[in-house]
């Protein structure tokens, strides 16, 4: 124990000591720094040969430690051309910045399963190098990390990536990259930009913000890139690079992540191959020269796109038709007079702002198409009207869907035919609609429909409701039956177990107008067992929702006077009622309480361990409470 915490203090103290020495120690021409009680980074070999073999653990003053990392410039500048193989223990985390920069002899690394990060220029200029299998739990890959690999080929990265930095394979000779689902990956600017033997790119992760600026650029045999995750927004943007894709002359096939809202400047410019792009359903800005000279033939604009930008499509020898969505701000000059456009659609009734002077060698070749009944607007307008061909769109007729939610019974007939809670129908525009109901019974009843467009519709049993579909509907029906209002009038003169029970039918609202004799008052009223007495008002009434159910509604009665049962205060304790709830007060802890029916039937008997206590029991009767020699009755 003594021996280990003298080596552990040497450790600590080398760890944070200011030494002169470079090095923490060396064995066999080894360099090494301590970066924990358990742990050591590689630093320098004095002395590299052709093959160097790491050790996975040290012995530094008899205690063990892990070598978790390669230092930066792990291999001095003289010895770079001699190393041709490095044999990396599995227990490397880390590769340090520029460990193997410039080792242009370098042929083979093993990248050990643990790896995680590879700093900024690890293997940068190492123009010989072959990696044969990348880690599965690999992070992060740096800036410059492998520029210049030439023979690097199959770049198969797992779903553990965090980041990839800028100019990370720039130049080097990768042919396809593979990045497994997982992220979101933070993609750096220019990361394969000028990789000319990549051809085939596809990214199973998500994306974390942006497809860098020029980050395939002049990849000349780039013939598909496929995006198969989302990319996630940063700070509420989500885009793709200026000049991302430009000069990829090959490429042919390109999937752009969900979510992407932004195509930067010059992202397909150049792309000779690209016959047609599919933008998703979030794009909404398309920036300057993004497609110009490329080879689209056809494409279609998302109805999100606010925003073209000016000479989008210069170029385009091969585009001749085009549809702008209605919500683009403003009409640039998308096309010149080397673009194959023959054809163009705007979708606005009322023309937008257009300049004159980007059209000026188009007004003779374009067939502008209009909405229907608009053509007089653009054909009177300063600029518009100086298109030679304008021609009207045929009239749209759009699909839309009735749904419905129907409840109560009956049946709604929906152009005759009867329709259920759950049911969609298709409709089309334009398509002429009857609503009638259909009652179950042969007693009135009256449907509202709630068009879901701030239209209600009373139906009552013969009308009939047509209207002409425009818009979706979301329907929703409630069958209530009339309401047939039952007044009933009670004044009786009662015993004091006086009990009057009504039964009302379902569909019935009653207007219970409840006026005892003098000498006579109400104790409780309930309805279906509910004690619901609260609810009569001041003059004597008491008013129910129409009912969903058959009911019956109890009313006790009680005298009023000397004779009149009602809460008692007898020393030492207190009893009284409330919403058909027995409550006894002021009682002595431990005592026994015994209550009766008047008949002499015991109903219960309790134990008072504390000085308060309640008890629900069946209501519309009397009882005796009786507690040693005291005896007090009420009605419950």
């Amino acid at each position: 124990m003594i021996k280990y915490c003298r080596v552990l203090s040497i450790i600590l103290g080398l760890m944070l000591s200011n030494s002169t020495f470079a090095y923490d120690f060396e064995i066999n021409g080894f360099n090494y720094n301590i970066t924990s009680p358990t742990t050591a980074t590689l630093e320098q070999i004095d002395s590299v040969t052709a093959e160097v073999i790491i050790p996975a653990t040290v012995t530094f003053e008899g205690h063990k430690l892990t070598v978790t990392a390669l230092g930066s410039g792990l291999i001095p500048y003289s010895e770079k051309l001699v190393i041709r193989k490095a044999v990396l223990p599995e227990t490397i985390e880390t590769i340090g910045y520029g460990a193997f920069l410039y080792c242009e002899s370098l042929q083979y690394v093993n990248l050990p399963k643990n790896l995680q990060i590879i700093e900024s220029e690890a293997f940068s200029q190492c123009h010989q190098l072959v990696i044969d299998e990348w880690p599965d739990q690999l992070r992060k890959i740096g800036n410059d990390a492998f520029v210049a690999c030439d023979s690097l080929t199959s770049v198969h990265l797992p779903g553990t990536m965090e980041s990839i930095g800028m100019w990370a394979f720039n130049y080097s000779g990768i042919t396809s990259l593979r990045i497994d689902r997982g992220g979101p990956v933070a993609l750096g600017d220019y990361s394969f930009i000028n990789c000319k033997r990549l051809k085939e790119v596809t990214f199973d992760a998500d994306v974390n913000g942006a497809i860098g600026q020029q980050m395939f650029y002049q990849c000349e045999s780039l013939e598909s890139a496929v995006f198969n995750g989302s990319i996630t927004p940063v700070y509420g943007s989500s885009y793709m690079g200026g000049e991302a894709f430009r000069g990829c002359v090959s490429l042919k096939t390109v999937r752009l992540p969900k979510g992407l809202t932004t195509i930067n400047s010059g992202a397909f410019a150049e792309c000779q191959s690209l016959e047609s792009i599919d933008l998703g359903d979030q794009l909404t800005d398309l920036n300057l020269e993004a497609f110009a000279n490329s080879g689209l033939r056809s494409i279609t604009l998302p109805e999100t796109l606010t925003n073209i930008g000016p000479i989008v499509f210069w170029g385009c020898k091969n585009l001749e038709s085009i549809t702008l969505p209605l919500r683009v701000e403003r009409i640039c000059g998308y096309f010149d007079s080397t673009s194959g456009i023959t054809r163009m659609e705007v979708k606005n009734r009322v023309p937008l702002g257009i300049n004159e002077y980007e059209w000026i060698d188009l007004y003779n070749r374009i067939t502008l198409v209009v909405p229907a009944g608009s053509k007089d607007l653009y054909a009177q307008h300063d600029i518009w009207g100086r298109f030679e061909k304008i021609e009207e769109a045929a009239p749209e007729r759009f699909t839309f869907y009735a749904d419905f939610n129907i409840k109560g019974e009956g049946r709604l007939l929906w152009n005759g035919k009867p329709c259920v809670s759950g049911d969609r129908i298709e409709l089309t525009e334009g398509d002429t609609i009857q609503i009638r109901q259909e009652p179950v019974n042969e007693s009135d009843s009256v449907v509202w429909v709630y068009m879901g467009n701030d239209e209600n519709v009373k139906l009552h049993r013969d009308s009939v409701y047509t209207f002409v579909v425009t818009k979706d509907i979301n329907l929703s029906v409630f069958f209530r039956t009339r309401v047939i209002v039952e007044q009933v009038q009670v004044t009786l003169k009662q015993t004091e177990l006086g009990v009057v029970k009504l039964d009302l039918t379902k569909g019935k609202r009653a207007e219970i107008k409840i006026q005892p004799d003098d000498g006579w008052k109400v104790n409780c009223i309930s309805q279906d067992g509910i004690d619901v007495t609260s609810r009569l008002t001041d003059t004597g009434f008491l008013v129910t929702e129409p009912l969903q159910e058959d009911t019956e509604i109890v009313i006790a009665f009680e005298r009023t006077g000397s004779d009149n049962i009602e809460q008692r205060e007898s020393a030492p304790f207190r009893v009284r009622t409330f919403n058909g709830t027995l409550m006894i007060d002021n009682v002595t802890p431990n005592s026994l309480i015994d209550i009766y029916r008047t008949d002499g039937s015991l109903v219960k008997q309790l134990h008072a361990k504390q000085s308060s206590l309640s008890i629900q029991l069946p209501i519309h009767q009397i009882y005796l409470i009786k507690i040693a020699n005291n005896i007090v009755k009420i009605r419950l």
